[in-house]
């Protein structure tokens, strides 16, 4: 596929040789194996779309992700957003959450039960205190999570004694959160499902999917007036290595997302940037604004891109004279 630029020359972004910097299993190195050879025969199916802002140029970051599956990660040169192009085909993407997802990002998640489930709503603390410090909690009665997985983010909601709904397509996580009396379903957002809720919660799902905008309109519309919606994911602005995914579709930056909140109808009323996360928290408006620095947001990403680019160079010419290792023990 050609590309108008290339940004990295790092080995990390670009050799079939370059060794993962990921600590893998043999069963995790084996699915990679698998998904390497799946792409290489075509086997799995990939589309090139354009991007989310319609433009259809891009300057090429990588061809590899964190764990060395062979997938271009690009960014768009009019907007900023970085993506994987080609993507996994919808039918690719089913193949690999039923097959690999699990095996690959949670090895540890296999299976479930109550002391997992209870170290997973520990974890995700941060998440309902910054709903609480930002929304009026006791006003939210009915709370909506799109990929849900085992329900640990609805908990402290239902818990509290709010209405929750979640759907995620990990039949055996939705089974266990119902097993604590939770409404989980199996599977995607049902389009004619009801609505009418007070928050609706997307958590590290928004990058996996295929059209988060078609997606984010589906959410508005399921909202009560003064409704919210939150969104957790990955920071663009914290870029490297480790956050190119194969399972992520994009990569948001604070101003992409605003952006693609704003093609929904909603604005921005609460921000986090966590490292390497950001959450944000957005409510319907009838006259969205963009920001306005929104066409200045590739190079701003680019000389991120760029800097990182020379750290990874920097990086591979300490350990080439065995020094890189001597440096990582001393800090």
């Amino acid at each position: 596929m050609n590309y108008s630029a290339v940004l990295t020359h790092a080995a990390a972004f670009h050799d079939p040789n370059f060794r993962s910097q990921e600590s893998l299993s043999n069963t995790q190195k084996a699915v990679v194996e698998e998904i390497n050879r799946k792409l290489d025969s075509k086997a799995l199916g990939l589309e090139a779309l354009p991007c989310l802002c319609g433009s259809e140029e891009f300057a090429l970051i990588a061809r590899f992700d964190r764990y060395r599956n062979r997938l271009d990660s690009v960014i768009c040169r009019k907007c900023g957003l970085i993506q994987s192009r080609p993507r996994l085909s919808k039918n690719a993407a089913k193949w690999f959450y039923e097959t690999c997802y699990t095996t690959l990002y949670r090895p540890s998640k296999t299976d479930i039960d109550r002391a997992k489930f209870d170290e997973a709503v520990n974890l995700k603390k941060g998440l309902f205190k910054f709903i609480h410090q930002n929304i009026d909690v006791d006003r939210i009665r009915r709370v909506l999570e799109v990929g849900c997985a085992g329900g640990w983010n609805l908990y402290p909601f239902h818990a509290s004694g709010k209405t929750v709904v979640g759907y995620d397509p990990d039949l055996r996580l939705t089974a266990y959160g119902r097993s604590l009396g939770m409404d989980l379903r199996d599977g995607d957002l049902d389009v004619n499902s009801e609505g009418n809720f007070d928050l609706v919660i997307l958590s590290h799902v928004f990058e996996h999917l295929h059209d988060p905008v078609g997606t984010l309109k589906t959410v508005v519309r399921k909202l009560a007036p003064n409704g919210c919606v939150y969104i957790e994911v990955p920071n663009a602005d914290q870029f490297c290595l480790g956050g190119l995914q194969i399972a992520h579709n994009y990569w948001f930056s604070p101003q992409t997302l605003d952006g693609i909140a704003v093609g929904a109808g909603l604005v921005p009323i609460a921000t986090s940037l966590n490292v390497p996360h950001m959450r944000a928290l957005y409510s319907v408006s009838k006259d969205p604004v963009l920001p306005s620095d929104a066409n200045l947001e590739y190079h701003r990403m680019s000389r991120i891109i760029l800097a990182n680019d020379r750290k990874e160079r920097i990086k591979a010419l300490l350990d080439r004279f065995g020094l890189l290792k001597f440096i990582r023990s001393v800090l």
